[in-house]
């Protein structure tokens, strides 16, 4: 017989397309629910969001010179993470100073931010390939995007993520983190 683990929260169902990938990441620890037993999947996920959970699995490290972001002020609930992030090049804002911690996060970024800690963790290599035309999505961004269709970070979710310039919702960042710890993780 098989046991399929219950969902935590009243709002991922066992026929979602993302109900395993949030249980992943429940029990990996690498995101929470919003409270009251919720998941809030439909919501979109943050700039601050990724680079926190990023950091709590490294322990969360303290910076001793941290990059300043004109945004980010010192004491929030994300700025170490921010630090940390942006001093291990895994983050470098927009180029203008600021970081956008509260603005929602599209899915090249997510794709960029993998890449880049994986980059960090030495799990992968930094390479450049020609773009593959399935996905729309920035130049800046081509080789994060061909580097995470590669890893497998994009194979099986149950929304049209042609557009990775749109807005991901915490479901698709579950499902990206729970594929990026099956297949890039080592």
């Amino acid at each position: 017989a098989t046991f399929k683990a219950v969902s935590p929260y009243t709002d991922v169902d066992i026929s979602d397309w993302f109900y395993d990938d949030v249980l992943l990441v429940t029990a990996k620890e690498l995101m929470e629910g919003t409270g009251n037993s919720k998941f809030s999947p439909d919501i979109s996920a943050d700039r601050a969001m990724i680079v926190t959970i990023l950091w709590r699995q490294e322990g969360c490290p303290v910076v001793d010179s941290p990059v300043d972001f004109d945004d980010v002020a010192d004491g929030l609930w994300y700025s170490e993470a921010i630090d940390w992030a942006s001093s291990n090049g895994i983050v470098n804002g927009y180029g203008d100073g600021n970081y956008g911690p509260t603005n929602q996060i599209t899915r090249e970024q997510i794709m960029a931010i993998l890449n880049r800690y994986a980059v960090y963790k030495n799990w992968t290599d930094d390479i450049a390939l020609p773009m593959i035309p399935q996905y729309n999505c920035s130049t800046w961004a081509e080789n994060n995007v061909i580097w995470a269709d590669m890893s497998g970070l994009l194979n099986g979710l149950g929304v049209d993520i042609t557009d990775m310039t749109a807005k991901a919702s915490r479901a698709e960042l579950a499902a990206y983190l729970s594929r990026f710890v099956q297949n890039v993780v080592k």
